[in-house]
């Protein structure tokens, strides 16, 4: 095994232990409500919004503020809206026509932690940050 191959088998070993991201979400748009009203995700899920209503209202999901700014248009039964939520924060949004009816919602980003690698994670770290050093060790034991 060379010198690389123990490098990029490390950075693979740390790639594959990373936790992976992109979940899918789902707020049920209904009765004039969002369901869940207040929704909590990591960072690079994707929130989709269904519309349920049961008749022939069409609602929007709308944020105005910075940052990330968004607005579905108006959509009817059946129809989805969805977005990924690539960095942590809090994001409210609302319907346009029935804000002031108390129809709004919020999605918040959690930042993504150190501590996420995870038992599994820190095991095949801690093997393979051996495995280079028995590697070279090895090595220099050859050229001496």
């Amino acid at each position: 095994m060379s010198w690389a191959k123990a490098v990029l088998t490390t950075v693979g070993l740390l790639l594959f232990t990373s936790t992976a991201r992109g979940d899918t979400d789902t707020v049920l748009v209904r009765d004039f409500n969002f369901f869940p009203a207040s929704l909590t995700i990591r960072p690079g899920d994707k929130v989709v919004w269904k519309f349920i209503q049961a008749c022939c209202i069409d609602h929007t999901v709308t944020r105005t503020a910075s940052p990330m700014s968004w607005n579905s248009g108006s959509l009817a039964v059946g129809e989805t809206f969805e977005l990924v939520f690539p960095t942590a924060g809090t994001f409210a949004y609302h319907c346009i026509p029935h804000q002031a009816i108390g129809m709004t919602g919020s999605i918040t980003v959690e930042p993504i932690r150190a501590s996420t690698l995870g038992w599994l994670g820190l095991f095949l770290l801690a093997a393979s940050l051996t495995a280079a050093g028995i590697y070279v060790l090895g090595y220099k034991r050859q050229s001496a």
